[in-house]
């Protein structure tokens, strides 16, 4: 369903809290070179995942997004939660439930969303999660496709789109960019900031130069 990504930051704090950045990328399996696939183009994350602990026998509790998502940010089984569909909240079943944000607000920390972290509908966020309301956390039409011939079609148009557009043209783009922001701006109280990402989940809609012969010149991670 998605693959998470936990990064800890020192913060200049006289508590020496550590700050959390926690990310999320939906539908990413681990076709990825880190994994071993021949295939994979994924310099940045084969990189990190030579500077971090990679987990070889993780598995997701349940291959639907809800279910998925509501058991990772509970920590509990989809037998507990009572999600194993799209539209139910796990707060039916544990409305008094902590999520893991939500545990991060409770001990001092600013805890925000930037981009897709539960299901997408409206009724499947949870503000108590939250200091503050989330960025773009609801699909909608917004950077799903930029061509005028999908975009009449929209939200069920082609399942792959290819524009010469930058980053910022496609949803992805727009959140990467929100939680740049975000960093650049954060207080001096520890926070807690959750970042997810649509793509590889359908439609394949990125820019050009993501499906012509990657370049081998990119710059390691630091």
């Amino acid at each position: 369903m998605s693959l998470c990504l936990l990064f800890f930051a020192s913060a200049a704090l006289a508590q020496r809290k550590k700050n959390v950045l926690f990310i999320v990328v939906d539908d990413l399996r681990p076709a990825l070179g880190c994994y071993g696939d021949p295939n994979a183009f994924s310099p940045f994350i084969d990189d990190l995942a030579r500077h971090a602990t990679l987990f070889r026998s993780a598995y997701c509790q349940q291959a639907v997004c809800a279910p998925s998502r509501a058991s990772f940010m509970t920590g509990k089984k989809p037998d507990h939660t009572k999600v194993w569909n799209l539209e139910t909240h796990f707060r039916t079943a544990l409305p008094n439930v902590v999520t893991l944000p939500q545990y991060f607000k409770n001990h001092g920390y600013y805890a925000r969303q930037i981009g897709k972290i539960y299901h997408d509908p409206l009724a499947a966020q949870d503000p108590p999660s939250w200091s503050a309301p989330g960025l773009y956390g609801v699909t909608t039409n917004l950077g799903k496709y930029v061509l005028d011939s999908n975009l009449v079609h929209a939200p069920k148009a082609t399942v792959s789109e290819a524009a010469d557009v930058p980053d910022s043209a496609y949803i992805d783009g727009m959140v990467a960019a929100a939680a740049v922001k975000e960093l650049q701006h954060m207080s001096s109280k520890p926070f807690f900031l959750a970042v997810g990402f649509r793509r590889p989940h359908l439609p394949f809609s990125v820019p050009l130069a993501y499906w012509q012969e990657p370049k081998q010149n990119i710059p390691a991670f630091t």
